[in-house]
């Protein structure tokens, strides 16, 4: 009668391969747990990223200062402008600002571009006569010229994650008195109601977010400033 063969009776070929086997399934582990690593840290960035970014579309940036320094000025540095040739360009530009579509930088960018375009066109006039008569009195001179010293990399920021309430009261003092300069002030807002429709103004209006209070403001400083009508430099 035929017996069974015992383990001890194994034949070494079987062993090798059993070797083989486990080396394989340990290197098919092995490239499995890196594969899973991999997929998640794509992951975590695809959520920070998320996390990072603000309604206005203007990324936060990480907690240590340098670090924070040294991106928010690349980012200053990189911006993509849009085009902005022409009325049309113009009028769009400021409708998706409003609809908080635009991001922060670009922005600030062209606020800037707007407010040291007016005031180098009024400071050529030459004489202080000329100046008066093109609306730039020696107060908002100083004002113009307070904002514009705040100015870093071409950018004033009026759009940021911290808002600087000492920048937007200068702001403001830019804008027409409304009782001085009626009619500037109301054709600002005329603009802005054309602009983004006369209920959604209403709306913003009657519960204001930090939002809408600072994209409002940059909106009627870029109106009353000549956005529209001008070239920018």
């Amino acid at each position: 009668m035929g017996m069974s063969p015992s383990m001890n009776d194994a034949d070494p070929r079987d062993e090798v391969l059993l070797s083989r086997m486990r080396a394989r399934r340990r290197s098919t582990m092995s490239g499995s747990r890196i594969a899973s690593f991999c997929i998640f840290l794509l992951w975590s960035m695809d959520v920070a990223t998320a996390f990072n970014v603000n309604i206005i579309g203007r990324k936060r940036y990480p907690w240590s200062d340098t670090f924070s320094f040294q991106h928010r000025r690349q980012a200053r540095l990189n911006v993509h402008m849009p085009s902005l040739e022409d009325r049309f360009d113009k009028w769009r530009f400021l409708q998706d600002m409003l609809d908080e579509e635009v991001e922060g930088e670009v922005i600030n960018r062209v606020l800037y571009k707007v407010l040291k375009t007016y005031r180098t066109s009024t400071t050529s006039l030459g004489n202080d006569e000329s100046q008066a008569s093109s609306g730039l009195t020696p107060e908002l001179a100083a004002s113009l010229d307070s904002v514009l010293d705040l100015s870093t990399d071409y950018t004033i920021p009026a759009i940021s994650n911290a808002v600087d309430e000492d920048l937007l009261k200068k702001l403001e003092k830019l804008l027409p008195d409304p009782v001085e300069d009626e009619d500037g002030h109301k054709s600002a807002w005329d603009t802005v109601i054309e602009l983004h429709g006369r209920d959604m103004v209403k709306a913003n209006e009657t519960n204001p977010t930090t939002e809408w209070r600072v994209l409002c403001l940059v909106a009627r400083l870029m109106i009353h400033y000549d956005f529209l009508s001008k070239e920018i430099a």
